[in-house]
C-alpha cells in the first residue's frame, strides 16, 4: 500500500521523483501482487483500491499516478489511517485464508504540517495496538528538505527501513529489497550474529535493518 505525499511542499521535483519512482515500482511487481495508491495532503483519500498488478491495471495506475497534483499542508496520519484500516478491512475479509505479507509504504518528505514527531509516534503505536496487524511500513525521503529523523522513526517502529531517494534511478534496489521482504518472510524479529572467519573480510551491505 503506496501513501503518497501531494501536499505544497513536494511541488516540482520531489512529486516528480515520486510519479518515477512508482512506475518503477509498479513494472518490479507481478501478478501475483497487488498494489494500492492513497494520496494525501491535509486530507487523504484512495485513488486506487487494492487490486492485482495485471497489465489493465498497470495502465490504470499509471493513470492516476500521472494525475496526483500538489497543494495544501501535509497531514501524513490522515495517510496512514486509511492504509491501516484498509489492512484491518483486508484481514476481516481474509480471516479464513493464509496471512498475506503486507507493507506500507510512505513515499514523502516527511514535514508534516499538523503533527511533531512525538504526536505522529504515539498516533501510529495507537492505531495499532492491541489489533493484530501484522505488516511493515518503509519510509521513502524526497527531496535537499526532508525530516529524516520522522521517517527513519516511523519505519523503526513497524520493522521497516527508511530510505533517502536522492536520485529515482537508483530507486529500483530499494524497492527491490522491500519486494523481496513481502515474498520471502519466514519469520520476524530475528537476531543474526555474524562473525567473519578471516580479518581481511568486511560487510559491504546490510538489508532490512
Amino acid at each position: 500500500i503506496c501513501v503518497i505525499d501531494s501536499s505544497s511542499s513536494m511541488r516540482g521535483r520531489k512529486i516528480y521523483q515520486v510519479k518515477e519512482s512508482l512506475k518503477i515500482l509498479i513494472n518490479l511487481m507481478g501478478i501475483d501482487d497487488r498494489l494500492a495508491l492513497i494520496s494525501f495532503n491535509r486530507e487523504a483519500k484512495t485513488i486506487f483500491k487494492l487490486k492485482y498488478i495485471t497489465d489493465k491495471n498497470k495502465y490504470l495506475l499509471e493513470r492516476q499516478i500521472d494525475l496526483i497534483d500538489t497543494y495544501y499542508g501535509t497531514n501524513i496520519l490522515s495517510g496512514l489511517d486509511i492504509a491501516i484500516n484498509m489492512i484491518k478491512e483486508e484481514n476481516i475479509l481474509k480471516k479464513n485464508e493464509e496471512e498475506r505479507v503486507t507493507s506500507i509504504i510512505l513515499l514523502s518528505d516527511g514535514c508534516d504540517s499538523y503533527h511533531t514527531e512525538e504526536q505522529l509516534v504515539n498516533s501510529l503505536k495507537e492505531k495499532t495496538k492491541g489489533c493484530g496487524l501484522s505488516f511493515t511500513l518503509h519510509t521513502f525521503g524526497y527531496g535537499n528538505y526532508y525530516d529524516a529523523k520522522i521517517m527513519n522513526k516511523l519505519a523503526s517502529l513497524r520493522d521497516g527501513s527508511f530510505y533517502y531517494v536522492e536520485d529515482y534511478n537508483n530507486v529500483s534496489e530499494y524497492f527491490a529489497s522491500v519486494l523481496g521482504g513481502c515474498l520471502s518472510v519466514v519469520s520476524q524479529k530475528a537476531d543474526l550474529k555474524v562473525e567473519l572467519i578471516k580479518k581481511d573480510c568486511k560487510l559491504v551491505k546490510i538489508f532490512g535493518l
